[in-house]
């Protein structure tokens, strides 16, 4: 009895490091295939999109259009509700920030002036379902450029201090930085300062990327290169920390950083991808290419990063 027991306790041994083995495999083979891309349906929305999202629960999309925002239900097929955007004097909206953080979207106008809004969820809760409520609160508006719409625009918030960067249609760059003060019973006043940089670069740009950390702004220019900025001075003038050439041979078409701020992916309008890693060398820090991916087949105009880890899209 005593040797049959062994051998049962053997062979369940074994049984299960087999079931492990099988389980692994099965979980980890999928990442060792291409990956897919599968339509869950579309949306008629009324017209050209020029950025959106969805809620955390991913039952509603959102997106910005001409006149503001609109939401829609996965659920359904037509929107559910439309919000224009409330400016005074009215204008429309051209640009969005490609890549928001935490609900924040900056809408660029075509009058120069960039639109602060932070999209909101609210959650009720009714025999045992939920229900998502969606809505827009708007900020404040700053003139970027005059008199000149804003064809790239992104908008960073880190603790007391926030900055938004733009691109014109004129091709001038302008970053704006903002500062709050510390008050004792109450935020303090909000001091800001605007920039121009379109002579320090001195060169067409196509793209721009603030981290999330309000640290570098990075511009991309039509040629490849990439010009670094430091923002670490906090309302001073920012400085030309770094000029890269070749970033991306037929041009910079998109940017953005990853999540911790040490990562960037610079996307080339030849369809050059390229991951860029903040290091120290020599005892100078700067941006380094650490990986080069396949190239695709066109340009990569919008690079979408996760905000749980550091993939991207």
């Amino acid at each position: 009895i005593g040797s049959n027991l062994i051998a049962a306790g053997g062979i369940g041994i074994i049984a299960a490091v087999l079931g492990i083995f099988v389980f692994i495999t099965r979980e980890t083979y999928p990442l060792f295939l291409n990956p897919t891309v599968e339509s869950e349906g579309h949306r008629s929305l009324g017209g050209p999109v020029l950025g959106g999202g969805h809620d955390p629960f991913r039952e509603i999309i959102y997106a910005v259009y001409a006149q503001g925002l609109l939401f829609a239900r996965v659920s359904q097929e037509a929107p559910t509700e439309r919000v224009p955007l409330d400016v005074t004097p009215a204008a429309r909206v051209v640009s969005v920030d490609p890549a928001p953080r935490d609900d924040r979207v900056a809408m660029g106008l075509d009058d120069g002036r960039v639109a602060t809004t932070t999209i909101e969820y609210g959650l009720t809760y009714a025999d045992d379902s939920r229900t998502i409520t969606p809505s827009l609160r708007q900020g404040s508006t700053y003139q970027l450029f005059e008199a000149d719409a804003v064809t790239d625009v992104t908008w960073r918030l880190a603790e007391r201090r926030e900055a938004i960067a733009a691109i014109s249609a004129g091709g001038r760059v302008a970053v704006l930085l903002m500062e709050r003060e510390r008050g004792l019973l109450r935020a303090g006043h909000l001091r800001s300062v605007r920039f121009d940089l379109t002579d320090r670069i001195g060169e067409p740009v196509r793209s721009l990327a603030l981290d999330a950390g309000v640290r570098h702004l990075v511009v991309g220019a039509a040629s490849g290169r990439l010009h670094v900025f430091g923002l670490q001075g906090g309302l001073d003038d920012p400085t030309h920390d770094q000029v890269i050439d070749g970033a991306a041979a037929g041009g910079v078409a998109s940017l953005a950083f990853l999540l911790g701020d040490r990562s960037l992916v610079v996307g080339g309008a030849d369809g050059d991808v390229g991951v860029w890693f903040e290091v120290d060398r020599d005892g100078e820090r700067g941006f380094r290419l650490i990986r080069a991916m396949r190239r695709h087949e066109s340009a990569v105009t919008a690079i979408v990063p996760s905000q749980r880890d550091r993939q991207f899209l």
